[in-house]
């Protein structure tokens, strides 16, 4: 056997085994661009109420109460990179697929308001993720995000005017027995995000505020009269609502493709 066949047959050999190794190191490192999943998010969420009673000096009552509110969404989210260059930027489009929801009562001098019952959803939102480091590799990371869209949250009124005891102990007002508000509230929301990426999964924990505009003082709000309406004939006395999204806490898992 010459020295060129054995040169040759070892070339191959070896280029052979490179190629083999190769493919199993690719096969078991496959880049996995695609996240798909639901997330959590706790809405900490504002109410004020405020009218004016019938007397001639038209008194403002106000009450207000906040709490927050857990709603689930779809997330999904794909990170641009390869095995060329480290994944640092994804995109991401959330859509809300459950409300949350909680109870409280609001009150004046003794007198309900009402119960309410307040919802709160996810209509969508979309924007993207700056990662620390390579968003695909295994591992612990940190990623900032910002996000725009809109959240929708509902109040339904039961149990108006009610007072315990004979007499009613502010006669100079009559709250409605039930009524109801819907509002839609555009939001950007910047984000903080620590997460756990495994190979198949990816568990992210984040803090999140939600603003008027990016990085603004001003919290997510609406300020209306137009829902509830009036609370006599002579259209002065109105009943004003505010609402606020203060931001809160998320937590997402992803499953990665």
């Amino acid at each position: 056997m010459t020295n060129f066949s054995i040169f040759l047959k070892s070339f191959l050999f070896t280029s052979l085994l490179v190629l083999i190794l190769s493919h199993q190191a690719l096969a078991a490192k496959k880049q996995r661009n695609w996240r798909i999943g639901l997330g959590r998010m706790i809405n900490t969420v504002y109410y004020g109420y405020e009218t004016k009673k019938g007397d001639s000096d038209k008194t403002k009552v106000s009450a207000n109460s906040s709490g927050q509110l857990y709603s689930t969404s779809l997330v999904l989210e794909y990170l641009f990179g390869g095995r060329k260059s480290p994944a640092l930027f994804g995109v991401e489009f959330d859509l809300g697929t459950s409300t949350g929801q909680r109870n409280f009562t609001l009150e004046n001098s003794n007198k309900k308001i009402g119960d309410i019952l307040q919802k709160i959803n996810t209509n969508y939102l979309y924007g993207g993720n700056v990662y620390f480091s390579d968003g695909g590799e295994e591992g612990f990371n940190w990623s900032v995000g910002l996000m725009t869209g809109s959240m929708a949250v509902k109040q339904t009124f039961q149990n108006g005017n009610v007072y315990d005891g004979g007499s009613d102990p502010d006669s100079d007002i009559t709250y409605n027995t039930t009524q109801e508000s819907s509002h839609t509230i555009p939001v950007e929301i910047v984000k903080l995000g620590l997460e756990w990426i495994l190979e198949t999964a990816v568990f992210r924990f984040e803090y999140f505020s939600t603003k008027q505009t990016f990085f603004g003082s001003e919290d997510a709000q609406t300020i209306t009269s137009e829902d509830l309406g009036v609370l006599n004939s002579d259209n002065n006395r109105p009943q004003t609502e505010t609402i606020k999204l203060q931001g809160g806490l998320g937590l997402v898992v992803q499953g990665r493709f």
